[in-house]
């Protein structure tokens, strides 16, 4: 996944607009915004569970969060 992943660039690339893409992920109960978002999440748990010792900081950069304080949130229980 690339970290700058948004929602406007997944439209932009499957050549729909933002719109179309909300109303798809809808159809399934989702929204491409909480896909990503989970998407982040999942490649944080695996950089942490690859390497403890990797800061938070570090992590939210290379999973796509925009700050260790928004990873630390969504790792929240």
């Amino acid at each position: 996944m690339h970290v700058d992943l948004t929602v406007d660039r997944v439209a932009e690339r499957t050549g729909v607009t933002r719109r179309q893409l909300e109303r798809a992920f809808a159809a399934h109960g989702r929204s491409p915004g909480q896909m990503l978002r989970e998407e982040r999440l999942r490649l944080a748990r695996m950089f942490l569970a690859a390497d403890p010792d990797f800061s938070l900081a570090s992590v939210a950069k290379l999973s796509g969060f925009p700050s260790e304080r928004s990873l630390a949130h969504a790792l929240a229980p």
